[in-house]
């Protein structure tokens, strides 16, 4: 810890902030219940009387002990968390964290991180909003708008709350009387009407100047909730929207009571909280208010960060912690921007490149960065939960991310790095939408009988039912119907799709005609036991003879048969079809350095008719057994076979396994324990 610690701390300066930490009480039982009415009588200067270590802080030279998240009880963490201001700057805070961590009170304290805004400096090379038909929002509002009861929280530097494009769309709250000087709504803020500045402790959360160091806040506004339709300005995703505005910044313009606003608008109630700002350090308190966030129901979206790194080594927070969703930032060609920070750890990507928005006082320009890409995915969840209001946040989300397009084809360096995808608000909401049954016919086999259908739903089921005859009986639950048919005739096929908003039907009436080839006869022969029959006719087509009903490999083709000796009653059964004997497929040669494997590995494939896999050619790299597995679409085994007496170089595996119609398929090759590996 102590290493940590100084590492921490040899951090450059404006990272922290240098007279102050947190420390947090194990339990409420660590205090006496007089105590505790003391600090709920006076949480911004708790007296050091209250603490059983009181010498030791006195010792310390303290400005102000506060309780700075103690309006919510419920939310006991962050209640037993207390924020301590040293008089003197040059404190050595590592070692005082060392040394209240001895303390049996005391369940961990921690350095007080600062946030900075995620922007990159100006660069205006677009002249509109490209990033509305790029994220299909246009679309999207042909399914729904955003409805004003869905609350946006911008917390940020500030918020320019009377700005022409905004000022329609700034939340009011519902439960303060203004400028009564009463906490009406008994939240533990004062005629909190638009929101809140956290660093002067206010209700006006606007600019403090008319500077580009005071724009960061109002641009992040206008980017999720923009007031859209009016004639006036700009558009935004939020379409409709309210937008909660939270100060924070010191009158430098520097982000600085980030935390307190976001403590202040869970309390407030905001539905999504947006988050472009970020530290590269951990914190538990910080954490606990997250926490306490997702608990009560918000949202919490948060820039990536725009140091280029892979966050796996080079994590930022708030975006990095557990719960908080992690915006990437893309170019109006889908390419990663190359400030943009990526890695496994981010959700989503969304459009942050030159983005046109608001800034003080009624401007618009261009600003760049994950900072961009965050309110804009703040914004979709708005719409979304506009579109859906009965939607958990979970679905929410899940849709949000299922919706994506994929970006991995022209992310080639980043496949898997950026999240779900870059968003998409039209295909969000239809995801949030009851599916619209529809279906196609795929594909008809005279012969076999089997016939095949395609899903064809407008919107996205996550469950099918296929009655394929109209008997009534479910044939079929994936998304491709099939179904083998024994008799000619006309079927109405029904398709009932659902997800986690409705149900639909839809019935074709003669969907489909079934004619089936006739099947070949030969005529019933009796012989004596120990004698041979010819069976067939010279003046009939050639035939395929098999041993059993259900087999795909011939024995015989011929015209006409002549058996062996028969002693019992025998059966032959034949096709008048051309069958494929066999079929090789996959590679024509193998490379001359293969992959080498030790464990697992595996090609995918799929069927479109019944088949027999006869054998698969495996290059070996040394002399052992091998076992063969072949995986269905969810990574069932549905087929293992231990093959022996495996050489070196090319060997060709005999399988005759039997296969019917399915996707992702996977065989592969695993090596027995404790033995060399190969490559295949």
């Amino acid at each position: 810890m102590l290493l940590q610690l100084t590492f921490l701390f040899s951090q450059s300066q404006d990272s922290i902030f240098a007279n102050q930490i947190y420390f947090k009480l194990n339990c409420l039982e660590d205090l006496s219940k007089q105590s505790w009415k003391i600090i709920d009588d006076n949480p911004s200067n708790v007296p050091l009387s209250v603490f059983t270590f009181k010498n030791y802080l006195d010792s310390l030279g303290i400005s102000n002990i506060e309780q700075p998240f103690g309006k919510e009880k419920k939310a006991v963490k962050l209640y037993l968390t207390f924020l301590v201001e040293f008089k003197n700057y040059n404190q050595d805070l590592v070692k005082i964290i060392k040394k209240l961590q001895t303390l049996s009170n005391i369940d961990y304290a921690e350095l007080v991180y600062r946030d900075h805004k995620d922007f990159i400096p100006n660069d205006p090379s677009y002249s509109s909003c490209w990033h509305l038909p790029k994220i299909q929002a246009d679309l999207s509002w042909d399914l729904g708008k955003g409805n004003s009861d869905v609350v946006v929280s911008i917390v940020d530097d500030a918020i320019t709350i009377n700005h022409p494009d905004l000022k329609d769309v700034i939340w009011v709250n519902p439960n303060e009387i203004p400028n009564n000087g009463i906490d009406d709504d008994n939240n533990g803020y004062i005629d909190d009407i638009n929101g809140w500045d956290t660093y002067t402790n206010d209700n006006d959360p606007s600019p403090f100047s008319n500077t580009n160091a005071w724009a960061h806040g109002t641009h992040c506004a206008g980017i999720a909730g923009a007031n859209t339709d009016n004639g006036i300005g700009i558009s935004s995703v939020g379409c409709g929207i309210s937008i909660m505005a939270v100060k924070t910044a010191d009158n430098n313009g520097l982000v600085n009571q980030t935390w307190d606003g976001v403590y202040y608008s869970i309390l407030a109630g905001a539905d999504i909280i947006s988050c472009s700002w970020s530290s590269g350090s951990y914190s538990q308190t910080n954490y606990n208010i997250i926490e306490f966030g997702i608990n009560s129901g918000s949202i919490i979206v948060a820039a990536a960060g725009n140091n280029g790194a892979n966050l796996s080594s080079n994590p930022k927070y708030p975006a990095c912690y557990n719960g908080v969703i992690c915006v990437a930032n893309t170019t109006q060609s889908d390419t990663k921007a190359s400030s943009s920070n990526y890695g496994t750890r981010i959700d989503i990507s969304a459009p942050g490149s030159s983005i046109i928005s608001t800034i003080p006082y009624n401007g618009y320009d261009y600003k760049t960065g994950t900072s961009m890409s965050a309110p804009m995915v703040a914004g979709l969840l708005g719409l979304m939960k506009s579109y859906s209001p009965n939607a958990t946040n979970e679905q929410l989300v899940n849709c949000m991310k299922s919706s994506c397009n994929d970006i991995d084809p022209v992310n080639t360096s980043y496949i898997g790095l950026l999240g779900a995808g870059r968003i998409n608000a039209y295909q969000a909401l239809l995801c949030l939408s009851p599916p619209s049954a529809n279906f196609m016919l795929n594909y008809q086999d005279s012969c076999s009988g089997e016939v095949q259908f395609t899903d064809a739903t407008f919107g996205s089921p996550t469950s099918w039912r296929w009655d394929i005859n109209g008997d009534g009986i479910i044939d079929d639950t994936t998304s491709t119907g099939i179904k083998y048919f024994n008799q000619s005739g006309s079927y109405n096929t029904s398709l009932t799709v659902s997800n986690d908003f409705g149900t639909d039907t839809k019935t074709i009436q003669n969907a489909i005609n079934i004619s089936l080839t006739e099947s070949p006869s030969i005529e019933t022969s009796y012989v004596c036991i120990g004698d041979s029959v010819i069976l067939g006719k010279n003046e009939n087509p050639i035939y395929n003879w098999y041993n059993n009903e259900n087999d795909l490999e011939i024995f015989y083709s011929g015209s006409q048969l002549t058996t062996n000796k028969l002693f019992d009653d025998t059966s032959f059964y034949i096709s008048t079809l051309s069958d494929t004997f066999c079929y090789a497929t996959g590679l024509t040669s193998f490379p001359t350095n293969g992959n080498i494997s030790s464990s697992y590995s595996y090609l995918a494939f799929d069927v479109y008719k019944k088949m027999t896999l006869k054998s698969v050619d495996v290059r070996a790299g040394g002399s052992q057994d091998r076992i063969i597995v072949i995986l269905d679409s969810i990574n069932n085994i549905i087929f293992e076979k231990t093959i022996t007496n495996i050489i070196s170089g090319i060997n060709t595996l005999d399988l005759s396994v039997e296969l019917f119609p399915g996707n992702n398929y996977k065989i592969g090759i695993a090596s027995i324990k404790a033995s060399k590996s190969f490559s295949c």
